[in-house]
């Protein structure tokens, strides 16, 4: 699946729609502006200020390609229904109508032919004061009976062109984003029911309709996101903040949660000076001026791993500018406003040259485009550095490490004692932490071997260990280390011990007689743990972690760690007679699970008893 997956639509259409939603929302956001010809003005300040590489992308600040603005008259409507801004006007039930009060545009789609495919309605987010009055009758929903008029002429335009409520994309930014979830919410009753299927993707919304029927997109932080959740009134959401108006941060099922666009405020070591309140503008609310201009949600769609990602996910993307881009490590920082710190994370670059560096877990870490530097963490980490010449930035020195060479030139470094594994990808140079003489002259990744280019003589270059490689199919492979690919493969230890490492798909992993590191990665995998002390990574998917017997003290180092994940845990009947026996041996030591059988043992890092044995059958 995908992060931005909705109803029944497929990954890859999810992501057009909130690709598309947010580029209509944040134009309809900044067009006219406190009144002003912004969107004009814009796109030329755009290319001087932030367009020159001070900003990590190209802001795009217009309608997307093939879609553009409905007029009055096609839509049935008077002139007048559209202000001096160009906005049509919606009537506040607190002030009437006003200058650059509630406001919508409204958007067509139109394919190469000039077909009509697709019809949008876009909120207008807060830009000017005449809004301010408005939020605070947002949880009580008194507005949504004013929205009728507009959303009646959008649907007399949309069936009279042969299109279906599921044609219609209803959007917003900012208070925008709390307008169409009120609309969400009311989707049965207004219009006499006709919106019930439309797509419904809020963007950046304080208010929050935790339901299927929207998408909600956003930054974790910024402050207005989610800042007034689903409370049914003003009073309700500020009795549920923080003291001081401090985001909460509550999580919902039609929120994504936990997105940091890392930028310079976020990055600074005074975040978030203090509090992380709706009334400290100048850093709660620069994640969401930073959201109109950025296109992390488009990286975050681009990126190799999206795919394994879930709605919430721990995912980092840089948005630094050239100030802070060269000497600030993007990272999944220990702050007051995340309570996932050292969790799985996804990392994402920017075009530019990027210092990306992993945690405490399992990460997934791309760099994009650009010459990026990358610090991988604990753990069985993937890297993929995206274009360009990127280097990869291992602990410890060279001896510490083992080094395989795939035949599509994937390099797995694996951890002589066991505790880690890195899968690299586009990876040109190879650094170590405790070499300064490589970070400053970085080994380069060869086909043959890694070649030494610390010294000008005397080099010594980092040799490929034997390996055997599966292929895209099922295959049943036994070998020292085994690296399979594509394909529901069968991978089984041999001798002393073995590096097992299954690829994508639903495989089976057999431990030996020795102590065996065994990674599933990404597929709903079964690992059998066997004799000796065995280290077992299930990665992403649903996997269980079977023992038959236990000789060995064997250690899970990611049970039910990633965000989606439903992991198993089966015990033989021959090892515990029933769940009594099973609970008695079952102990909470700090942050970890151990099951103790004798001298031998089964550790699960950093997991609850209760979640241990919820997740445990006896066979």
């Amino acid at each position: 699946m995908g992060m931005f997956d909705y109803r029944n639509y497929t990954s890859s259409e999810s992501a057009e729609l909130l690709a598309t939603a947010y580029r209509l929302a944040t134009y309809t956001n900044t067009a006219g502006f406190l009144g002003l010809p912004v969107e004009q003005v814009l796109p030329w300040v755009a290319d001087i200020a932030l367009n020159t590489g001070f900003y990590p992308n190209t802001a795009q600040v217009g309608i997307p390609v093939g879609w553009r603005e409905l007029n009055p008259n096609e839509l049935g409507l008077p002139d007048s229904a559209v202000d001096f801004s160009g906005h049509y006007t919606i009537t506040s039930p607190l002030t009437g109508i006003l200058p650059t009060g509630l406001q919508a545009k409204v958007f067509g789609e139109y394919d190469a032919q000039g077909h009509l495919t697709r019809v949008s309605v876009s909120f207008t987010g807060t830009n000017s004061i005449a809004d301010l009055p408005d939020y605070f009758q947002l949880n009580t929903g008194e507005m949504v009976p004013y929205l009728e008029p507009l959303l009646t002429a959008v649907k007399n335009f949309v069936t009279e062109q042969n299109l279906t409520a599921e044609d219609v994309i209803i959007t917003g930014y900012s208070l925008g984003g709390a307008m169409t979830n009120l609309a969400a919410q009311n989707r049965r009753t207004l219009v006499d029911g006709f919106f019930e299927n439309a797509n419904f993707v809020g963007v950046e919304a304080p208010l929050i309709y935790d339901d299927p029927s929207i998408l909600n997109f956003g930054y974790e932080n910024d402050v207005v996101y989610r800042v007034i959740g689903d409370e049914t009134s003003v009073l309700g959401a500020i009795q549920a903040a923080d003291p001081g108006l401090v985001n909460p941060d509550s999580m919902y099922g039609s929120t994504v949660d936990n997105i940091v666009l890392f930028d310079d405020m976020y990055a600074s070591p005074l975040w978030p000076m203090p509090l992380f309140s709706l009334v400290n503008i100048p850093a709660g609310w620069y994640a969401h001026v930073d959201g109109v201009f950025t296109d992390a949600y488009q990286r975050i769609i681009d990126n190799p791993f999206y795919d394994y990602m879930e709605r919430d996910s721990t995912t980092i993307v840089a948005n630094l500018t050239s100030v802070t881009r060269g000497t600030t490590w993007v990272q999944d920082k220990a702050t007051v406003t995340s309570d996932h710190y050292s969790t799985p994370a996804f990392l994402i670059g920017s075009k530019f040259d990027d210092l990306l560096q992993g945690g405490q877990s399992s990460d997934y870490i791309y760099g994009d485009s650009g010459n990026d530097s990358i610090r991988t963490g604990a753990g069985a980490d993937r890297v993929d550095g995206g274009t360009g010449t990127d280097t990869l930035r291992l602990d410890g020195k060279a001896s510490d490490w083992n080094a395989y060479r795939l035949s599509d030139g994937t390099v797995f470094f694996d951890a002589k004692n066991g505790s880690d594994l890195k899968q690299a990808e586009h990876i040109e140079k190879l650094a170590f932490e405790s070499d300064a003489l490589s970070i400053l002259n970085p080994y380069e990744i060869g086909a043959q071997n890694i070649i030494d280019k610390r010294f000008w003589l005397f080099g010594s270059n980092i040799a490929y260990q034997a390996d055997t490689e599966g292929t895209n199919g099922n295959d049943t492979l036994s070998a020292k280390a085994v690296f399979a690919k594509d394909g529901d493969d069968t991978l089984t230890a041999v001798g002393t011990g073995s590096l097992l490492h299954a690829g994508e798909g639903n495989d089976i992993l057999k431990g030996g007689l020795g102590n065996d590191q065994m990674y599933g990665a990404e597929g709903n995998d079964r690992l059998l743990a066997s004799k000796g002390n065995d280290s077992l990574f299930g990665g992403v998917g649903d996997d269980i972690f079977m023992f038959n017997i236990l000789q060995g003290k064997s250690v899970i180092m990611d049970f039910n760690l990633e965000i989606g994940d439903n992991d198993s845990l089966v015990i033989s009947k021959n090892i515990f007679a029933d769940t009594n026996a099973l609970s008695a041996a079952t102990h909470q030591v700090g942050t970890d699970v151990v099951i103790n059988q004798g001298i031998y043992s089964i550790a699960l890092h950093d997991t609850l008893v209760n979640d241990v044995l919820h997740h445990t059958f006896l066979v």
